[in-house]
Parts: structure tokens; C-alpha cells; sequence
């Protein structure tokens, strides 16, 4: 037996036992009150037309309610720091919305690196379904940017892979920054 397939295989059955742990968490045994009637699932065909969602009870979309305020009082109480919201949407239906911590709907949000994963799964399926290329200069899938200021062969040469990867050679700099080398009335200019 090789090391590699000794690995392969204590990853699995480490996988594999992660698995039924978070299954085990997930569930205490008990099914949804006979007497709830379940909504239809269409949450992959349906987006909401307006500015809200529209909404459910838990237990009508296959979810305990009572685990649901469980996990809001636990946020509430401080049981997750940093974290200043609960909103849950289980086919297409809003199950749960809560704000801690000061924290309200209309609040501004700073979600930064979050924002690279939504654009990376989208940018995933985009790819997979042949839409886009990876290997694709991006001013050629992103035109509009063609105009930006320092152009230069460098950047021209950057890729959809490249800004996948987050290797496209750029530097950047977060502002405001903690680099007491800048300070906050004027925004460093990135380099590269």
C-alpha cells in the first residue's frame, strides 16, 4: 500500500465520519407535524420580483421552527461573535430573518472576500456551461473596463483564470488601511 492511497483513505473514512456527525446535528429524530401542510418546492424557478421575498413558516418548507428560534436566541446571546444576522431561505420561501448586535435590515454591509465567492461560483457555472473561458483575456469578457486608467501589456495579459486564482499581479491595498506608512485623508494607489 502506497502512502498516497493510505492518505486517500484515511481522508475517506474522516469524510465520511464528518458526514454522519453533521447529519447526527442536524436532526433529533422527529419529522414534520402531520398536520402542516408543506409549500411547493420551486425555489430553483422562483427569484423575487419585488424588493422582499416572499416568506413561510419553518415548518411548512420542511424545517423545525423550534430549532430555528434555538439558533437565533444562541446569535442573540452571543453565541457566534461578529455575527449580526440570521436569514435563512429554504425553497425559494424567507423562514427566517434576525438582526443582533445593533444590526437592522436596512443597515449597510461590509461583505468584501464574500463577494469572491458568489463571483467565483457564478463565474464556475458560467465556465461549466460554456459561456465563458477561463483562459479568456478579462478585457475582452469585461470590455466596458478596456478605458482604465495605467493600462499597460501587464494587465492586458490578465485572465479569467488569473482573477479566479486571485494571481493576477496586481497589488492592492485595502483602504482605510492599518499601514501607518499611508495616512486616512489620501488612498494609496495600488501598484503594478
Amino acid at each position: 500500500m502506497t502512502l498516497d492511497s493510505l492518505v486517500d483513505r484515511r481522508f475517506a473514512s474522516v469524510s465520511r465520519a464528518v458526514l454522519v456527525c453533521l447529519l447526527a446535528a442536524c436532526s433529533d429524530g422527529s419529522t414534520d407535524p402531520p398536520d402542516v401542510e408543506q409549500l411547493p418546492r420551486d425555489g430553483l424557478t422562483y427569484f423575487p420580483t419585488s424588493t422582499s421575498w416572499r416568506t413561510a413558516d419553518p415548518d411548512a418548507v420542511g424545517m423545525q421552527a423550534s430549532r430555528l428560534n434555538a439558533l437565533g436566541e444562541s446569535l442573540a446571546n452571543g453565541g457566534a461573535p461578529g455575527v449580526n444576522s440570521l436569514i435563512i431561505i429554504r425553497h425559494g420561501y424567507l423562514v427566517t430573518e434576525r438582526y443582533f448586535n445593533g444590526t437592522e435590515a436596512s443597515a449597510s454591509k461590509t461583505v468584501q472576500s464574500v463577494t469572491k465567492s458568489i463571483t467565483s461560483l457564478l463565474a464556475g457555472i458560467a465556465i461549466d456551461k460554456g459561456f465563458l473561458a477561463p483562459d479568456a483575456h478579462i478585457l475582452t469578457v469585461l470590455p466596458e473596463y478596456d478605458a482604465l486608467a495605467n493600462q499597460d501589456a501587464r494587465k492586458r495579459d490578465i485572465t479569467l483564470r488569473h482573477l479566479l486564482s486571485m494571481r493576477s499581479g496586481i497589488n492592492f491595498y485595502e483602504y482605510p488601511t492599518q499601514d501607518p506608512r499611508w495616512s486616512d485623508s489620501t488612498p494609496p494607489r495600488a501598484t503594478g
